[in-house]
Formats: structure tokens, C-alpha cells, sequence
């Protein structure tokens, strides 16, 4: 009686991200002149739409409404779709996790998947970065040599230093929540030993997540210089 409640429930939470998407996206293609509705300070979460009533003059989001807010968005923006639509399409293409007797139609049930995990994921971020005290919206360095910069990326997913240094409980809650919530969702099998697995691999995510965002710049400029380089070949 407890699983078809809780399959029926990440089901329709699913639904909800993936039409609240795409609402996002088609308002955002009718913004006059082409404009962004994104706050102009938050330009580098730009794909995070803003939502009615989640304007904020606030950079940093320290209360628990605008931080419920930047999960909201980061929740429903277009990258979010097609990082679903990606992640699904390459789990329906190794069946993992496995579904016996596969068919086309379990690609919308993996996509499902994929939002119940982010969910879960944002709301363990949401109250554990508030109860904790910790930045919602990550932030380069600054630091200059490379070493430097990997392990400050490094140390931001495991401590947070704001004049006392703590551990950064956020990554944590959100990659169990992210990990467990699979154990009633989405038709999918689990166990608690792949909740762990699933936990472990979403942690792990961070890490790589701080990695790109300390040297988002070069690896940019890498890509277009490569991309250029293609170019001038053909």
C-alpha cells in the first residue's frame, strides 16, 4: 500500500518539474527584445529562470525563502531538462538501473527518476545549507596556481570556512537524499546498498562540479579555441 503511494507521488513530482520546465522555458523565449527574466547579478546561473515572487535583492539568499527559492529554479531551468533528458537517455541505452523487459515507453519513467533524485537532492542542500549556515551559491576561489585552486575547489565541498571553519553538511544531506530517496520511487529496483552506491557516486558529483567551476573559465576558453581552430580547418 506505502510503495504505489510513494511511486504514485515521485510520479506526479516528475510530471510537475518537467511541465514547470518547460512553462519556464517558453515564458522565457517571450521576454521582450529577447531579455532574460534572470536577475542581472546572477549571471552566471543564468539557465536558473527566475519565479513569480522569488525576485530578490539579495546575493546571497540568506533566508530560508530565498534559498527555497534558488533550489525552485535551479529545479525547473531548461539546463536541468536537458541534463534529465541526457542522463535518462543514457540509462534507458544501459538499462541502469535495470528494469526487466525493457521497453521505450520506461524513458519517461527514468526521467522521472532523474527529477525525484534532483528534488530529493535540493531539498536536502535547502535545509541542510540553512540549518547550517552555508552559502547557497558557490563562488570561484580567486586563488591563482593551479594547486591551489584544485584544493580550495576540493575544501569547499567538505568545509565551510566563513571566520569559523565547519563541515559543509549541505553536499551530504543531498547526496543521501538523492541516493535513498530511490528506495520507494519511480518503479525502479533498489536496495539500501545501491541508495549507498547511488549516494557515493552523487557526492562524488561534487567534487567534480567545484572542479569545473574553479576553472570554468580556461576550460571555456579552451573549447572555443578549439572550436576555432575546427573552424579555420574547414
Amino acid at each position: 500500500m506505502i510503495y504505489p503511494t510513494v511511486r504514485a507521488i515521485c510520479s506526479r513530482a516528475g510530471a510537475l518539474a518537467l511541465a514547470l520546465t518547460a512553462v519556464v522555458a517558453f515564458a522565457q523565449e517571450l521576454v521582450p527584445g529577447g531579455a532574460s527574466p534572470v536577475d542581472a547579478h546572477a549571471a552566471p546561473f543564468r539557465l536558473s529562470p527566475k519565479l513569480p515572487g522569488c525576485a530578490s535583492g539579495s546575493t546571497e539568499e540568506s533566508s530560508f525563502r530565498d534559498r527555497a527559492c534558488y533550489q525552485a529554479e535551479r529545479l525547473v531551468s531548461p539546463g536541468a531538462l536537458l541534463r534529465g533528458i541526457a542522463e535518462s537517455g543514457f540509462s534507458q541505452w544501459r538499462n541502469a538501473p535495470y528494469t526487466s523487459h525493457e521497453q521505450p515507453g520506461d524513458f519517461g519513467r527514468r526521467l522521472e527518476y532523474f527529477y525525484a533524485r534532483k528534488s530529493a537532492r535540493n531539498a536536502g542542500e535547502l535545509i541542510a545549507g540553512y540549518l547550517n549556515h552555508e552559502p547557497v551559491r558557490p563562488h570561484a576561489s580567486g586563488q591563482t596556481s593551479f594547486w591551489n585552486r584544485s584544493r580550495a575547489a576540493m575544501l569547499s565541498v567538505v568545509a565551510v570556512n566563513d571566520g569559523s571553519t565547519r563541515p559543509a553538511l549541505a553536499p551530504i544531506a543531498g547526496s543521501l537524499a538523492s541516493g535513498f530517496v530511490t528506495l520507494g520511487c519511480c518503479g525502479i529496483r533498489s536496495s539500501p546498498g545501491d541508495a549507498l552506491e547511488r549516494s557515493g557516486a552523487a557526492y562524488a558529483m561534487y567534487f567534480a562540479s567545484a572542479f569545473f567551476r574553479e576553472f570554468k573559465p580556461e576550460l571555456k576558453a579552451y573549447a572555443l579555441q578549439k572550436l576555432h581552430h575546427a573552424r579555420m580547418k574547414n
